[in-house]
């Protein structure tokens, strides 16, 4: 059986309950590999996130820090030797994109190691964000523009979105909003709905952009909020999937161009 911890942040103090819990689960101390959430900057060591392991008594005979400075081989060689993988609290973003560069992840899977990740790298751990792994990856999501919401002090990722640009009219500047996700245990604070507005009000203010389009899998309910309206049903092109619409000036039966693919 494999151990997880997805562990929050600890600015004070790390608790000993926690630390008793560890003490019983890392047997195997011989080789700690801290997977950096900012791999190009080098002064990102991970102490705080050792401090806590220092205050639960428990050391190690080697400490490696995986960032730019190893080679990929290299962090491949030290995540299968490692004891316990701890994957380092800050970019959410930064250190996903580390692990599908270095391939990681899969190695991360299939080590018997304890494996640790605090903030970010508890986002990067969950099945979620290995979705957004594999987005990241694809020629698909690659055609739009990525816009994340990041806690201001810890930029720990809040809630993520894609923009496409759906060339359905000369005339007329249409953008896609999809694939929004915000991690399962930052639901329902509203993160999300932040981003969808901030998101929508810059392309309206920036590039003067006034179409826009999604899919809902999820009903219409919660993206009326932002007066998105169902297209009507006889232009409806999926069953399960709602094509829903907003614009500021454009009524949904004035325009000329055609209804987009799934996106």
């Amino acid at each position: 059986m494999k151990t997880h911890y997805y562990l929050g942040w600890f600015n004070n103090f790390f608790p000993e309950n926690l630390g008793r819990v560890l003490q019983e689960d890392i047997i195997d101390r011989k080789s700690l590999a801290m997977i950096s959430s900012n791999p190009f900057f080098y002064e990102d060591d991970g102490a705080t996130e050792r401090s806590w392991l220092d205050q639960a008594g428990i050391m190690f005979d080697e400490y490696h820090l995986i960032n730019y400075r190893v080679q990929k081989e290299d962090a491949q060689t030290l995540i299968q030797n490692a004891s316990v993988i701890f994957l380092l609290g800050g970019n959410t973003l930064k250190q996903n994109g580390f692990l599908m560069e270095y391939e990681l992840s899969d190695l991360i899977k299939k080590s018997r190691a304890v494996v640790m990740g605090a903030s970010a790298g508890a986002i990067n751990m969950s099945a979620k964000w290995e979705y957004v792994t594999m987005c990241q990856g694809s020629s698909k999501y690659k055609k739009g523009k990525w816009y994340v919401l990041e806690e201001t002090d810890t930029k720990e990722l809040l809630s993520s979105l894609i923009v496409y640009e759906l060339n359905l009219s000369e005339d007329l500047l249409v953008r896609g909003i999809g694939s929004i996700a915000t991690p399962l245990h930052l639901r329902q604070k509203g993160y999300a709905s932040i981003l969808i507005e901030e998101v929508i009000n810059k392309l309206e203010e920036n590039i003067d952009c006034n179409n826009f389009f999604l899919y809902s899998d999820i009903g219409s309910d919660f993206y009326r909020r932002f007066n998105f309206i169902e297209i009507p049903s006889s232009k409806q092109k999926y069953k399960d999937s709602i094509c829903m619409y907003y614009s500021k000036e454009n009524d949904i039966d004035s325009i000329s161009f055609d209804i987009p693919d799934y996106f």
